[in-house]
C-alpha cells in the first residue's frame, strides 16, 4: 500500500492521526527525508514562473512526474528509468508507440508520454504555420525534429505553401519501414491541387540518424518536381530529418 504524505495536523487535531474505519491499522509511517525533498521540489515547480526548479530534475525524475503526477506509486522513478533505458533516452521515449513499452510501464503512463509529445509538436507547429517558409530557420527545424527525429520508421510529408510562400499546412502522405517510405507522385499532386498550393516542400526522415540524401531521395524529388512544374507549381526544397541534423536539397544544390 502507498502511504500519502499528509501533514501532521491534517487529519486528527493536536498533531495526531486518527485511524480510519477503512483499516489503516498499525503504526503510520513518518514522512521520510526523500518524500520531504520531493514535496519541496514539486512545490517549487508549481510556483508561477519557476522554470529553474523543473530544469534541475533529471530525465528520470521528470518522466516519473509525467507518468505518475499524483505520486501514487513508490516505483514511479524506477519505471521511468526503465523506460529511458529501454528506449534510449527521453526523445525516443516520447516518440515510441510500442506495446512493449506499455507492458513495462503501463498503458496510462504511455498515454501521458504521448500527450507530452503531442503538446511539444503542437507548440513548435504554432511557430511555423501561416509564416513564410524558411528552410534554415530554427523554428522550422524545431518543428520537424519534434515530429520526425525519433520516429523508427520513415515518414514522407509535404508542406504546402500558398502564393505568398507562407506555410499553409503539412500532411503525412506515406509511412514505411526503417529505410523506405512509399511515395506516390499522383497522390502528392492530388493533395496539392486540393489545398490550392502554389509550392511544395518535401520532407522525410532517416531513422538511421544520418540525414544525407540517398539516390532514391534525389530520384523521387526530381519526379515530383517535374509533375509540379507541369501543373504550375514548384518544389522549393526537400528536407531530410535525422538525429544528426536536417539536410536541405536546396542548400546541397540537389534541386534542378
Amino acid at each position: 500500500m502507498v502511504w500519502p504524505c499528509f501533514r501532521s495536523q491534517g487529519w486528527g487535531g493536536s498533531g495526531a492521526w486518527r485511524r480510519r474505519k477503512e483499516g489503516l491499522g498499525g503504526a503510520v509511517p513518518r514522512r521520510g527525508p526523500c518524500c520531504s525533498q520531493e514535496a519541496a521540489m514539486d512545490a517549487a515547480i508549481n510556483q508561477a514562473g519557476d522554470s529553474e526548479a523543473a530544469a534541475q530534475l533529471s530525465d528520470a525524475e521528470l518522466v516519473a512526474r509525467v507518468i505518475d503526477p499524483r505520486r501514487r506509486s513508490r516505483d514511479s522513478e524506477a519505471r521511468a528509468r526503465l523506460c529511458l533505458e529501454s528506449c534510449g533516452g527521453l526523445g525516443p521515449a516520447l516518440a515510441l508507440a510500442d506495446p512493449r513499452l506499455e507492458r513495462q510501464i503501463g498503458a496510462e503512463a504511455c498515454l501521458q508520454l504521448r500527450l507530452v509529445r503531442e503538446a511539444s509538436i503542437r507548440t513548435t507547429r504554432g511557430a511555423v504555420i501561416s509564416r513564410r517558409f524558411d528552410a534554415n530557420a530554427k523554428r522550422t527545424h524545431d518543428y520537424l525534429r519534434a515530429l520526425l527525429e525519433f520516429e523508427t520508421r520513415e515518414s514522407f510529408r509535404v508542406i504546402f505553401l500558398d502564393a505568398s510562400g507562407a506555410w499553409s499546412s503539412d500532411e503525412e502522405l506515406g509511412r514505411g519501414t526503417v529505410d523506405h517510405a512509399p511515395v506516390y507522385v499522383r497522390e502528392v499532386m492530388r493533395e496539392a491541387l486540393r489545398r490550392d498550393a502554389a509550392a511544395l516542400v518535401l520532407v522525410h526522415n532517416h531513422p538511421s540518424g544520418d540525414p544525407t540524401p540517398s539516390a532514391a531521395d534525389v530520384q523521387v524529388t526530381s519526379e515530383i518536381a517535374a509533375a509540379a512544374s507541369a501543373l504550375g507549381m514548384s518544389v522549393k526544397d526537400h528536407l531530410v530529418v535525422g538525429s544528426h541534423g536536417v539536410a536541405s536539397f536546396q542548400a546541397l544544390g540537389l534541386l534542378s
